[in-house]
C-alpha cells in the first residue's frame, strides 16, 4: 500500500497489490480518536514479530474482527468468532506459506486484553486467520475505504 500524507494526521493510501485483502482500493486514514470497536477498518504498520515477518514496514488495512473477551477459533475447519463462522483459509494462501516454510497458526481461546482478531473480506486476504491474533496497540489509525 502506498500513501500520500496531506498533513500528519490524515492521509490516502493506495493499494497497489496483485492480491488484496479488501475490494477497494484508495483509502483515507485517520487519527484513532477513540476506542478501537469489532467491525472498524483500521490500519497499522507490520512489523518483525507479526505477519511471519513477510510485510515488515507495510502498512496494512485490516477490519476488526474480534477483540478482548471475544472466543476465537482459527483452524483448518475455518475461523468462528463466538461460535460464529465468519472465514474460511484459502488454499492458496496456505500453499504461499507452506512455500515460505510457514504454517498457519490455529488459536481456540478467548482474546485477552489488548488483543485484535483482524480480517480482510477477499477470500486470500493475509491476515490473523494465518498469524493469530495480534497487539491493538499496534493499530494507528481509522480507516475509511473510498474507492
Amino acid at each position: 500500500m502506498t500513501g500520500l500524507m496531506f498533513n500528519t494526521n490524515f492521509g490516502l493510501f493506495l493499494d497497489s497489490a496483485e492480491t488484496r485483502c479488501m475490494p477497494e482500493r484508495l483509502y483515507m486514514g485517520y487519527p484513532l480518536w477513540r476506542e478501537i470497536r469489532q467491525g472498524d477498518v483500521v490500519s497499522f504498520k507490520a512489523d518483525n514479530q507479526m505477519m511471519f515477518d513477510l510485510m515488515t514496514g507495510k502498512r496494512i488495512t485490516k477490519i476488526v474482527a474480534a477483540r478482548q473477551g471475544d472466543h476465537v477459533r482459527s483452524d483448518s475447519s475455518g475461523v468462528f468468532i463466538n461460535d460464529e463462522r465468519v472465514a474460511v483459509r484459502h488454499h492458496n494462501s496456505l500453499e504461499n506459506l507452506a512455500l515460505k516454510g510457514n504454517d498457519p497458526i490455529n488459536i481456540n481461546r478467548e482474546l485477552l486484553k489488548g488483543e485484535v482478531f483482524v480480517l480482510g473480506v477477499l477470500p486470500r486476504s493475509f491476515d490473523s486467520r494465518y498469524w493469530g491474533p495480534m497487539p491493538e496497540g499496534r493499530i494507528d489509525r481509522l480507516v475509511k475505504p473510498l474507492l
